[in-house]
């Protein structure tokens, strides 16, 4: 049962009164949003109202994949007995009037950066699709951010989450299945492409080879035949720039970005230019002028 409170400028639960997690059921975002109804997991061991534990439950699962507000709405009442009689935790009989006030201070604020407070747990349904908000302590950076829901037809369902504020470059939807090293593959025909466009300032001569880092989802792109001025000199010249220009623009066109989180990113495109001193030991490591190779280290070997 959710506590509740008399004066409706104190929070119905404060942070670090109660180590049990709670999830709050939404109707839309920012200053409009109404809150339906809550659930609190058990004390223990027990597992969180999170969207993996709540996918399981076919009232959850309805939930998550609701496409009006009136099925959210439906499956959410259906779902709050059901966790209580599950033994998962406890929860309101009734949508308590202070208790569903003092959840409205965690919704949204306006933007998807909202702050639910420790322990909480976040189910709204904005613009036609379920959206869910994990804790801040589950180390999303920002205070956090709105992902949508996409539940697998599985028999056995599994949940993905995107966050909401994500922005996808124009090819994206083409390369969604490409992975890393196929990525890295496509940017160096983009690059050599460039070099051969008339209207490009990419460098004629340049030619290229990458490392694709799985381990932290960077590809370095090594550029030979320049004479290291492009990367090196403290007054590089306009085309130099442009050129970078060009080669970045080609590769945002697969990744994505979010104004929210910087770290947020399908990979990150670390352009290299070849001293000439460097040339022989990337031979021998195998990577020359048109090669793509693999690697998994945890540390930027590159830099």
């Amino acid at each position: 049962m959710i506590d509740t409170a008399e004066n409706n400028s104190q929070p119905a639960l404060k942070r670090g009164t109660d180590s049990r997690e709670r999830a709050g059921f939404f109707n839309g975002r920012g200053p409009t949003a109404s809150a339906v109804r809550a659930v609190i997991a058990a004390e223990g061991f027990n597992p969180p109202p999170d969207p993996s534990t709540l996918v399981v439950l076919p009232a959850g699962r309805r939930m998550l994949e609701a496409s009006t507000v009136e099925e959210f709405n439906e499956a959410v009442d259906t779902l709050v007995p059901v966790w209580a009689a599950a033994g998962l935790g406890g929860a309101p009989e009734h949508a308590d009037p202070d208790a569903l006030r003092a959840l409205t201070d965690v919704a949204p604020r306006g933007d998807d950066r909202c702050d639910l407070r420790l322990h909480w747990h976040g189910y709204t349904f904005d613009e036609g699709r379920v959206l869910y908000h994990a804790p801040d302590r589950y180390g999303v950076t920002n205070g956090g951010l709105w992902h949508i829901v996409t539940v697998s037809a599985e028999r056995r369902p599994r949940v993905s989450l995107s966050p909401v504020d994500r922005v996808y470059g124009s090819l994206y939807a083409d390369t969604a299945a490409l992975d890393l090293q196929a990525l890295a593959v496509w940017i160096v025909n983009d690059a050599t492409r460039l070099s051969r466009t008339p209207t490009s300032a990419v460098w004629a001569q340049a030619r290229y080879a990458a490392v694709a880092n799985t381990a932290r989802d960077e590809i370095c792109l090594y550029i030979y035949n320049l004479d290291n001025e492009a990367d090196n000199s403290p007054n590089p010249a306009p085309r130099d720039l442009q050129a970078y220009e060009e080669i970045l623009a080609a590769a945002a066109a697969l990744d994505w970005t979010n104004p929210h989180d910087r770290d947020d990113r399908r990979f990150r495109l670390l352009p290299r230019v070849v001293a000439p001193d460097l040339v022989a030991d990337l031979l021998l490591e195998g990577r020359g002028p048109g090669t793509v190779t693999t690697v998994a280290e945890t540390h930027a070997f590159w830099d």
